[in-house]
This record gives structure tokens, C-alpha cells and sequence, in this order.
């Protein structure tokens, strides 16, 4: 039975735990003596299907613990006032999160080890791309085989769930919309996500706004 439009709550919760269990989840720690900022970049993760923010400090010796206790895939740090001590942190061996450092001057730097560096003019895209590209700052490759571009079919649901994305609505009001639940239409965001080539949210507003703020969408 569907329920406004909505696939059934057992199919798309089976499809979405499927998908969780083939596609890798990117562990994040969030470093920053800023609860503003902390803040901004937890709401940027929060987007993406794919990553969970696990951790968030502001205390600069916290930085070690969090490397050698949660053993996180990436350790976001923001050092523009210099307060975390990067350098002792790799010292203190046995670091295998990648690092990914923003200071004032962090596009002048070149990238070492495990340490990325990042800055001001980094995007919100470059970034969510650095994460899921394993820490390598090329763009991801595309998956354009045929049989990839023929499983691109958007499903009503998904159709209206991009519009609304596109329209600046976020998951909490999309489900209040929709009469269903956050969790189902994260389920359905990353569904949208493989079946358009997209890698963040962002990418699906201007998608939307391009292509699917009118029309009829697959069945």
C-alpha cells in the first residue's frame, strides 16, 4: 500500500540498509575552538547519506584522544588561529585518520602524509568530494556504462523530493510534507544521489533548478 505517493516504509528502509551495507559510510570528527563553526560543518555532513559526524570538540588536547581512541576516517581541523597541534599529533604515531586541515594559508601548503590542506576558497563541493574521494582532491569518476545510465529512473517520490531540495526545504520538512519520516527520505535522497551521478546536496539543488522544478518523472 502506498500512502501519499510514498514507497512503502519496508522497501525503501530494506533498499536503504542494502545500499549502507555495499557503499562506505566516512566516519567524521569535527575539531574547532568555534561552536559556530562546528555548527555550519556538522550541517554540511548532516546532508550527505554517505558520512556521520561521530565526534566534536573545541579542546585542543582532546585532538590526540579523538586519533587514537575513535580512529575516525577523516579529522576535520580548524587551525586558523594555530591553537592544535598538528605536528604532535603525527609525532605521537600511529595516526591512520587523514587529517584535513584548514588555516588562513592552507592552499599555499602542499599536502603531506596524512595531512590535507584546505582554506577559504575551498567549496562546500570540494570538500564533501575530498571526503568521498578517499582524500585525493580529484573529482570522482563518473560510472557512465550503459547499464548505469539505464537504472537512472526517478521515481515520483523521488521526483518530488528533488523539487522540494531544489526549492531549500530541508529532510525534517520534506518528510512533514510527504507524511512520512527523516529517515526514509534520507533513504530516498541517497537513491536520487546513485541514480544521478550526484555527490552532495548541493549538486541536487542546481540539478533541480535545471532540470526538474516542472515536468513528469518516471513511475
Amino acid at each position: 500500500m502506498k500512502i501519499s505517493g510514498i514507497e512503502p516504509f519496508g522497501t525503501v528502509v530494506a533498499t536503504y540498509m542494502q545500499r549502507k551495507r555495499m557503499a562506505t559510510v566516512y566516519k567524521i570528527a569535527l575539531v574547532s575552538s568555534s561552536k559556530l563553526f562546528l555548527d555550519g560543518l556538522r550541517k554540511i555532513m548532516e546532508f550527505e547519506a554517505d558520512m556521520e559526524v561521530t565526534t566534536e570538540v573545541s579542546e585542543p588536547e582532546a585532538l590526540i584522544g579523538i586519533a587514537r581512541d575513535g580512529a575516525p576516517d577523516f579529522i576535520f581541523v580548524d587551525n586558523r588561529e594555530r591553537e592544535f597541534d598538528i605536528d604532535g599529533l603525527v609525532a605521537s604515531g600511529g595516526l591512520k585518520s587523514k587529517v584535513i586541515l584548514f588555516t588562513q594559508s592552507g592552499g599555499t601548503e602542499p599536502d603531506t602524509g596524512n595531512i590535507l590542506h584546505v582554506n577559504f576558497e575551498t567549496t562546500t563541493s570540494e570538500l564533501i568530494n575530498i571526503i568521498k574521494n578517499g582524500g585525493s582532491k580529484k573529482p570522482p569518476a563518473r560510472n557512465t556504462s550503459p547499464k548505469d545510465l539505464e537504472f537512472r529512473k526517478i521515481t515520483k517520490t523521488e521526483f518530488r523530493i528533488i523539487q522540494l531540495v531544489a526549492a531549500g526545504e530541508s529532510n525534517r520538512d520534506i518528510a512533514r510534507k510527504l507524511g512520512s519520516s527523516e529517515k526514509t527520505v534520507k533513504a530516498h535522497i541517497t537513491s536520487i544521489f546513485e541514480k544521478l551521478g550526484l555527490d552532495n546536496r548541493y549538486q541536487l539543488i542546481v540539478y533541480g533548478k535545471r532540470n526538474m522544478m516542472d515536468g513528469d518523472a518516471e513511475a
